[in-house]
C-alpha cells in the first residue's frame, strides 16, 4: 500500500540506522544516518517501486538474494530499542524474514521479525528475564500490498504496530536486551538448523533506533511525517527564494566647503610721491641801468624808448 507523506514533522528520536533502499545500481546499501552500510548479496532488483524515497528492493522469489550488515555496537542497543521496515509479499508458500540480527528466528538472544504462512507475523527479543515473543494470528498481510511493521522495547513490554497502529504486546518479560554478535540480515533468516527463510517480495526503509518509539511516533514512521528529511512520492516544491531586499544606497554626504580664506590685503604701498619739481624761476634779469643819455632827448627828458624816461 503506497503512501504519500504530508510534509508534517514530528520531533521523532532519530534513528541510529537507516537504509532507504533507494539504490538503482551497485553493491552497497548505504545506511542515511549511522554509516553501517550494508552488503546487497546475489541478484535483488534494484530501484523497484517503493513507499519510500526514490524505490525499493525486490528480493523476489530466489534464494541468495538480500542484504547484510556486518555486527556494530550501534546494533546493540542495551536499554530501549525499536526495529522495523516495509514489507510488500504475494506469497505465502513459506515462511519469509523481514530482518534477523540472532542466532536463529527462533533463538533466546537478539531480535528478529519475519511474515508466516499462516497469516500470521512472529517477532522475539532476548532480554535478561528470558525472550519476549510475539506471534499474532490473522494478520492476512500476503496481499501483493506494502505493510509497516515496527517493533518496541521500553524495558518492560515488546510491542508490535503493523501500519501505524498497535497489533499486539508480551509485558512477561523486563530487563535489559541481550544481543547477538551474529550480522544483521535484511530478507534472510534461518531457524538455527539448515532452513533459511528469504523475502520473495519487496522491503523498504529499513531503521533501526536506540529507544522505545511511542504509539504516535510509529504512526508517524508509517504516515511519513515523521522527519523533515524523509523523501515521499510527493515532490516537494522548491521554495521561493525571498528577494534579498536592495539597500538603500547610502547617501554621500556632500563635504562642506572649506571658507574660502579671505585674502590679507597686502597693503599696497603707496607710491612714492615723486615730489613735484618746482621750478626754478628764471632770474629776473637785472636791467642793466641805462647809462645816462646825453643826447638830446635825455636832456628833454625822454629816456631811450620814448615817454616815460627818467630824468637824471
Amino acid at each position: 500500500m503506497a503512501v504519500t507523506a504530508v510534509e508534517d514533522y514530528s520531533s521523532l528520536p532519530p534513528a541510529v540506522s537507516r537504509w532507504t533502499f533507494d539504490e538503482a545500481d551497485g553493491t552497497t546499501a548505504h545506511d542515511a544516518v549511522g554509516g553501517l552500510d550494508g552488503e546487497i548479496r546475489g541478484d535483488p532488483v534494484l530501484g523497484a517501486s517503493g513507499v519510500r524515497g526514490a524505490g525499493a528492493f525486490d528480493f523476489r522469489d530466489s534464494t541468495g538474494n538480500y542484504v547484510v550488515v556486518a555486527d556494530d555496537a550501534a546494533l546493540r542497543p542495551r536499554q530501549q530499542m525499536s526495529f522495523g521496515a516495509w514489507y510488500r509479499t504475494e506469497s505465502g508458500a513459506t515462511s519469509q524474514t523481514v530482518l534477523q540480527k540472532a542466532d536463529s528466528l527462533t533463538g533466546d538472544v537478539g531480535y528478529a521479525v519475519d511474515v508466516q504462512t499462516e497469516n500470521s507475523l512472529r517477532a522475539h527479543l532476548g532480554v535478561d528475564s528470558g525472550t519476549a515473543r510475539l506471534n499474532p494470528w490473522g494478520v492476512a498481510t500476503h496481499d501483493g500490498e506494502w505493510h509497516h511493521i515496527m517493533l518496541t522495547w521500553d524495558g518492560d513490554a515488546f510491542v508490535c504496530y503493523l501500519d501505524g497502529e498497535e497489533l499486539a504486546r508480551d509485558e512477561s518479560q523486563s530487563g535489559e536486551i541481550q544481543h547477538s554478535t551474529n550480522p544483521l540480515y535484511v530478507a534472510r533468516g534461518d531457524n538455527g538448523w539448515s532452513s533459511t527463510y528469504e523475502m520473495a517480495g519487496g522491503i523498504d526503509d529499513v531503521r533501526v533506533y536506540a529507544t522505545a518509539l511511542a504509539a504516535e511516533d510509529v504512526a508517524a514512521v508509517y504516515e511519513g511525517t515523521d522527519d523533515a528529511d524523509e523523501v515521499t512520492s510527493t515532490s516537494t516544491p522548491e521554495p521561493t527564494a525571498t528577494p534579498t531586499p536592495t539597500p538603500e544606497p547610502t547617501a554621500t554626504p556632500t563635504p562642506t566647503p572649506e571658507p574660502t580664506a579671505t585674502p590679507t590685503a597686502t597693503p599696497t604701498p603707496e607710491p612714492t610721491q615723486t615730489p613735484t619739481e618746482t621750478a626754478t624761476p628764471e632770474p629776473t634779469p637785472t636791467p642793466t641801468p641805462t647809462p645816462a643819455d646825453d643826447s638830446e632827448y635825455g636832456r628833454l627828458g625822454y629816456g631811450e624808448g620814448g615817454y616815460g624816461g627818467t630824468t637824471n
